[in-house]
C-alpha cells in the first residue's frame, strides 16, 4: 500500500533480495493458515497476525527491537533509504536513476538533499585536475 497511486512504482531488486522476500512469503503463508478465517488478505508484504495493514508506528518499534537485539545501533526505516541512497551516490549511480528509485518526483530535489556527497566529490575532482596538471 503506497501514500498514492503516483508513488506506485517497480524496481528491479537484487537475487539476495529476492529469496528472502519468497522466504517471508512461505513464512505468511503459514501465518495465513494458523490465522484461517480471520485472516483478511490484502496482499500485503509486511501485515499483522491477520493480513491487515500493520500500523507504522508499531513496523518500526518491531524493527528497532530487531535492531538492538541485533547489537545495531538502532535506525529508523527512512534511515536505510537515506543509506541506499548515499551508497548508490558514492559508488557513481547517477541522480537520475537514484531519484527514479526513491521516488523523487524531481532529480533537482535529490540532488539538494544529498549535496554533501557532491561536494565531497567535487574536492575529489579537484584532487585529479591536479595530479593530471602536475604530469603536464
Amino acid at each position: 500500500m503506497t501514500k498514492s497511486e503516483d508513488s506506485q512504482r517497480t524496481a528491479p531488486l537484487p537475487p539476495q533480495t529476492m529469496t528472502v522476500l519468497r522466504s517471508h512469503r512461505q513464512q505468511l503463508l503459514q501465518r495465513r493458515m494458523a490465522a484461517g478465517e480471520l485472516w483478511e488478505e490484502h496482499n500485503l508484504v509486511f501485515p499483522d497476525a491477520f493480513g491487515r495493514l500493520t500500523h507504522p508506528g508499531a513496523f518500526s518499534s518491531r524493527l528497532i527491537r530487531l535492531q538492538s537485539r541485533a547489537g545495531l545501533e538502532p535506525v529508523g526505516l527512512h534511515g536505510f533509504r537515506h543509506y541506499l541512497a548515499t551508497a548508490l551516490i558514492l559508488r557513481g549511480v547517477d541522480i537520475l536513476t537514484v531519484s527514479t528509485m526513491l521516488g523523487h518526483s524531481d532529480p533537482s530535489f535529490t540532488r539538494k538533499q544529498y549535496q554533501d556527497l557532491y561536494d565531497d566529490n567535487k574536492r575529489a575532482a579537484a584532487d585529479i585536475a591536479g595530479e593530471i596538471l602536475q604530469k603536464s
